[in-house]
């Protein structure tokens, strides 16, 4: 069982980096004036809303807690803090997790998310 709960804790962060990766769509999409479909737009846009609000409500994002979980039941290291900080510093050796920059990484990130796909929605008119 051990085994399952850590296969389940990889797919939870490899799943996190492409839900990350795919804020960037709008803008990609934008720069080679592509039309973007409207449901991926508000599917993103809903994944935005409830990551900040349960952000903003616990500190943390729901799938880094659900990668948590899955790692402490597989009985391996768990590691403290944000997602984006520990795998920038596993992958990158950019140590953030001593300094604020971290937290307000975080923020920009999801910021930034709210901004690209804003402007491409604004842009394109694909909502309205």
């Amino acid at each position: 069982m051990q085994r399952f709960f850590s296969i389940v804790a990889d797919i939870i962060a490899l799943a996190h980096g492409l839900i990350m990766a795919l804020f960037f769509v709008p803008l990609t999409c934008y720069a080679l004036n592509l039309d973007m479909n409207v449901y991926f737009l508000l599917s993103m846009l809903s994944m935005l809303v409830v990551g900040l609000l349960y952000n903003l409500l616990t500190g943390t994002c729901p799938l880094t807690v659900m990668e948590h979980y899955c790692r402490s039941k597989a009985g391996v290291h768990v590691y403290d803090g944000s997602f984006v900080i520990y795998y920038l510093n596993k992958i990158f050796g950019l140590d953030l997790s001593s300094c604020k920059a971290g937290y307000n990484l975080l923020s920009t990130g999801m910021l930034i998310g709210f901004v690209l796909i804003g402007v491409y929605i604004l842009i394109n008119k694909q909502l309205i």
